[in-house]
């Protein structure tokens, strides 16, 4: 699908979707509840729904009716062998390899090309022998069963997660031991405090993660607005008009809260906001200065390598960027135009962070394969439209 978004001046009221990084950890924990959970204010995509489908398998029932979501997992079961289909979820593949095989002899995880391209180097190292990695494949035949787990930090969150799932299942106490610079730190609070709405005590000491399992509870919860979505909006804000951003929560865990304080900085460090790393280029591409980020090398393994899919669709608007290693200079301007068409390198954040920016050019901006955002925002360009940006759909 092709979006055509013209210059158009925005206006109103935009209530952002559920944080997809809460709705994860929240499933997972419903579904290792025994018996029924609800999850208020929950927005469907297809990255949560990949969570959601994996625990099929398992007796796992649930219902989606509006903003609700029940979970019933009251008939959890263990089984003998399954496949799980990832699709293109990161969170899903990365928080289910350590859990899920506590619950069946041999799980093999499947997904998309793109996938599989992301890192799954500290699973190998954790697992050896019992994980296999062929294609768009992983094969995974026994649990890491450890009283005390060394993991790296600097990859990804998302595996001290993981992990995390894996020890609150076992029958015995652990520690989880993060080593090096810890990526995404935020994300790990998030896990913990979404454990602990089920019921679980874990405490963490910095880089030290201590767990007592005990049973995990049912829970009635509501879910946040997601700042990562927002940030969007936000910049559209700061470069179009005023648009009032509703549904966040000012005490929230989610670390790309910190969006408010990047913006204008002239070196923003995006070792902790990856996701921002997108919106945060189309913003700059607005300023009369150079931006510096820092810590730009994980945007490389993503859903695309986002680091050149930026600068090359913004070099179209003549925006001139340059990329050093690990930092990326890019110096904005206030006359956007192209005649080219832009390309969204199906990529859910960078096509987010294009139309954004297409709102204030000079003439019209058409973006290709702009339905990658139902991976996490599928009603993206309807909420742009009702803020008065005008669109059309080819």
């Amino acid at each position: 699908m092709k979006v055509i978004i013209y210059p158009s001046r925005a206006n109103g009221i935009v209530r952002v979707p559920c944080s997809k990084s809460i709705a994860h950890r929240y499933i997972i924990c419903a579904c290792l509840a025994k018996g029924i959970s609800k999850i208020e204010n929950y927005d469907e995509c297809i990255d949560t729904l990949s969570t959601l489908n994996a625990f099929l398998p398992f007796g796992i029932k649930y219902k989606i009716s509006g903003k609700c979501l029940t979970i019933d997992s009251t008939d959890f079961h263990s089984v003998d062998e399954v496949v799980i289909d990832c699709h293109e979820s990161a969170s899903t593949i990365r928080f289910l390899i350590p859990l899920l095989i506590n619950y069946a002899n041999k799980v093999t995880f499947m997904g998309s090309e793109v996938l599989f391209s992301r890192p799954m180097d500290e699973y190998v190292r954790l697992f050896g022998s019992d994980i296999k990695i062929s294609g768009n494949e992983i094969v995974v035949t026994k649990t890491v069963d450890s009283d005390t787990i060394y993991i790296d930090g600097s990859i990804s969150s998302q595996f001290v997660t993981g992990m995390i799932f894996n020890q609150v299942v076992k029958a015995h106490p652990s520690t989880i031991i993060i080593q090096g610079n810890i990526a995404s730190s935020s994300y790990i609070d998030l896990t913990i405090d979404a454990l602990g709405k089920f019921g679980q005590n874990i405490k963490r000491d910095d880089n030290v993660i201590y767990i007592i399992p005990s049973s995990i509870k049912p829970s009635n919860l509501e879910e946040e607005g997601d700042y990562t979505q927002a940030s969007n909006f936000i910049v559209l804000s700061k470069i179009n008009n005023l648009v009032d951003v509703v549904g966040l929560n000012k005490d929230s865990l989610q670390n790309d809260k910190l969006i408010y304080d990047l913006l204008d900085k002239d070196e923003i460090d995006l070792s902790n906001n990856i996701d921002l790393g997108p919106v945060l280029f189309a913003y700059a591409a607005t300023l009369p200065k150079t931006t510096k980020f820092i810590n730009t090398s994980r945007l490389i393994y993503k859903e695309s390598n986002r680091v050149l899919a930026m600068i090359n669709n913004l070099v179209k608007f003549g925006i001139k960027a340059e990329v050093k290693n690990n930092i990326c200079f890019i110096t904005g301007s206030n006359n956007l135009a192209t005649t080219e068409e832009l390309d969204s390198y199906n990529d859910h954040r960078v096509c987010m962070g294009l139309a954004i920016l297409a709102t204030i050019a000079k003439d019209k901006v058409i973006i290709n394969n702009a339905e990658c955002v139902n991976k996490s925002y599928p009603n993206f360009f309807k909420d742009l439209e009702s803020l008065g940006i005008k669109i059309e759909y080819k």
